[in-house]
């Protein structure tokens, strides 16, 4: 999980006329049972990208398929929505679940996918992939002590996993335990070495800590990862811009997204610092 970014909000006409669709799916759909899906319950959890949208047989498609365009396109709401509806007439369907916890923890409801995951998890309580997202729906829930709880079970059960360090190492550094996010963030790469997004979040964790310099050298050890996630460019610039370091910030966004992007993402990351709220919070 890297540092959270505002997410652009849908219009209301946008929402209206996905709520429409929502609505449309859920009548299309209406009187379909489990039992009426036909196959075993291991074909009912096959990914969403196993799933034929022009498989007649299987009618849980349509939202399926709309749930994820909508996801392409941002449209969140959306996407909770139609993964809400199918989650609801077919509470085993993992990807409804997952899609569900994910979308709703984006529209800032992260609390209303806990009894969905809870329902899953009770079901399927060897299903590690569902566990895991029920961490990071608590944690996004601010039910911090209940994740760190979860994260630490599963790390018992696969202490190789080095998403679960990393994500118990941003629990650990919201309940301003150091000491163990510390441990964490480096088992974890220890495990998974030199991982942009685990290198971004221990950075994040020794800038709350009052390390500048330290998490400095590590989210540039992030940005110049191949492919590391545009966040972590735009952390970095914030970094140096903190700093004072603002021609190194914007050259380094120029370098990351080329002279026509720099210069709005660098107004948006100064914007950012400029905000009073930015620094109630500890940045």
């Amino acid at each position: 999980m890297i540092r959270v970014l505002s997410l652009p909000l849908p219009s209301i006409c946008a929402f209206r006329a996905s709520s429409f669709v929502i609505l449309c799916a859920a009548l299309w759909l209406g009187g379909c049972s489990s039992k009426d899906l036909g196959g075993s319950s291991a074909a009912q959890n096959k990914p969403v990208s196993e799933l034929s949208p022009y498989d007649a047989k299987d009618p849980r498609n349509y939202l399926a398929q709309s749930a994820t365009e909508a996801e392409k396109t941002g449209d969140f709401f959306a996407a909770a929505g139609l993964w809400g509806s199918l989650a609801d007439q077919h509470p085993d369907f993992k990807p409804a679940i997952l899609g569900f916890a994910k979308n709703a923890a984006r529209i800032d409801r992260p609390h209303r996918a806990l009894g969905y995951l809870f329902a899953y998890q009770a079901k399927h309580p060897e299903d590690r992939e569902v566990r895991f997202e029920t961490v990071r729906t608590l944690y996004a829930a601010k039910k911090y002590r209940d994740s760190f709880k979860e994260i630490d079970a599963l790390i018992l059960e696969d202490s190789g996993n080095w998403r679960y360090y990393s994500m118990r190492g941003v629990v650990a550094d919201a309940l301003n335990f150091d000491s163990e996010s510390e441990y964490s963030f480096k088992k974890a790469l220890e495990l998974e070495p030199d991982h942009p997004t685990v290198l971004n979040n221990y950075a994040m964790s020794l800038k709350k800590r009052g390390k500048i310099a330290d998490a400095t050298r590590a989210v540039a050890a992030a940005s110049a990862v191949k492919g590391a996630p545009a966040a972590v460019h735009e952390n970095y610039a914030e970094f140096l811009i903190l700093q004072g370091r603002n021609v190194e910030a914007m050259k380094l966004l120029e370098e990351r997204f080329g002279k026509e992007t720099a210069e709005g993402k660098y107004k948006a990351v100064y914007s950012r610092l400029s905000q009073p709220a930015y620094w109630k919070r500890g940045g």
